[in-house]
């Protein structure tokens, strides 16, 4: 049996629909405000499947997962959705820029064979919790598809990958749209068999690192075990995944930051974070050149805000993280995991308990919008994070770890709503 193999995706009918007018990001990084905004942009819009809204009135027989069932039938039975006529791999390419620089980051949709997690070649690098996952689940299960594809990288060293996919994205895309922010998404439909064959080949015994969805990949694994308690056969053990290289020059990965309710003063928090730490006084518009002048020399440091002044937090001695940390060398030089071993449990005594469920903490994507929430005293103190490197992200998951939650930020997002995949039984 095939591990990666083509699709005969779901698409919108495009003689019908607007497609910028019905894609959305992944469930799990939209607003109550985009969700409002996403639902009157488009009776058709694909929120309305993935976010659906609750009501009053909601009940076991009548709620948010049923009416997305509703709606995604009655779109598919009024032709506004339509089945692939051949299978498809879906070459996906998004242009995009930041801190004034463009970026093209360009992978495939396709689906990919489940397997236990460090049991085959599928690695996780971040920990789940259980309620994202139930909320999926109960969607997987009144809709029997995956309307957002779980985000893979991979390793292609021969970079025949990469002539497919460069030979593909020479014609015209099947799809060419622009969202709000610039940001430019294309897809060319895939179906010339010997093209999939050499792609899907390549990759069959590579190692697949999650970047992003794991609530999902882990929610798909969950849905296949139910369908099979069931005694039901199908093809509900493949999961649709983007795959993109490791090597690929549009790859970026964001840090995400840390915003703590703590109350306590600046300074008696510095003088307790000197005991293991190097603590400096910083302007704001040199934080960034200095930890990233840290990071390269292999420091573990992190920015410390407070609404009124910045501080660099370097760690004193790595040494003693073997004593401090449980976990491989890979994962003890994480600045996301000394953060949260010698700053939230050690010293403010966060359990990790109160970490998981984010009691005391929040996370959060850009500096401009963790230093606003120190500055409306929504939280005490800001930690200001450098990224995490894709050779960290490797080493950890080959070691048969998870990070911390966050540690990552892909970017950007995967849009949902240009391909879905229906789970069909037999």
């Amino acid at each position: 049996m095939a591990r990666i193999k083509p699709l005969k995706g779901i698409r919108y009918n495009l003689n019908k629909v607007a497609i910028e007018d019905v894609v959305a990001p992944p469930y799990d990084v939209i607003s109550s405000f985009e969700q409002d905004d996403l639902y009157q942009k488009s009776e058709l819009n694909i929120i309305r499947l993935i976010l659906g809204k609750m009501n009053d009135t909601d009940d076991g027989e009548n709620n948010k997962y049923t009416r997305a069932a509703e709606f995604f039938n009655f779109w598919q039975a009024t032709e506004d959705l339509i089945v692939e006529d051949k299978p498809a791999i879906y070459v996906y390419s998004q242009d995009f820029e930041f801190a004034e620089k463009s970026y093209s980051r360009t992978g495939f949709l396709s689906l990919l064979k489940q397997e236990p997690l460090f049991e085959g070649t599928i690695y996780p690098h971040e920990r789940t919790l259980s309620k994202p996952k139930a909320d999926r689940l109960n969607l997987t299960v009144a809709c029997k598809s995956n309307f957002s594809p779980i985000f893979g990288l991979y390793n292609d060293e021969s970079k025949i990958v990469k002539n497919i996919l460069e030979e593909v994205i020479q014609a015209s895309a099947d799809i060419d749209f622009k969202i709000a922010n610039g940001e430019r998404n294309r897809v060319w439909v895939v179906t010339d068999e010997e093209k999939i064959k050499k792609l899907t080949e390549t990759l069959k015994d590579e190692k697949i690192f999650i970047a992003d969805g794991h609530h999902r990949y882990e929610t798909s694994m969950n849905y296949t075990k139910k369908m099979k308690d069931l005694g039901e056969t199908g093809n509900f053990n493949y999961i649709m995944t983007f795959l993109c290289d490791m090597n690929d020059e549009g790859l970026a990965v964001f840090p995400t930051h840390r915003v703590v309710k703590y109350n306590v003063k600046m300074v008696d928090f510095l003088k307790e974070l000197a005991k293991d730490f190097y603590v400096k006084d910083i302007n704001a518009e040199d934080l960034d050149a200095t930890m990233a002048a840290e990071f390269f020399k292999g420091n573990i440091s992190f920015g410390l805000y407070n609404g009124d002044k910045y501080a660099l937090l370097t760690l004193k001695d790595k040494t003693q993280l073997a004593k401090e940390m449980e976990g491989s060398v890979y994962y003890r030089e994480l600045d996301v995991a000394v953060l949260e071993s010698m700053i939230f449990e050690k010293l403010l005594k966060f359990s990790k308990e109160s970490i998981a469920m984010q009691e005391h903490l929040k996370y959060v994507k850009g500096f401009d919008q963790t230093i606003e929430l120190i500055k409306n005293k929504k939280y005490d103190f800001a930690f200001i994070m450098n990224p995490t490197r894709l050779d960290q992200i490797k080493n950890v998951a080959l070691a048969g770890e998870v990070m911390p939650q966050k540690s990552t930020y892909f970017y950007p997002k995967l849009l949902t709503g240009l391909v879905i995949n229906k789970f069909e039984t037999k």
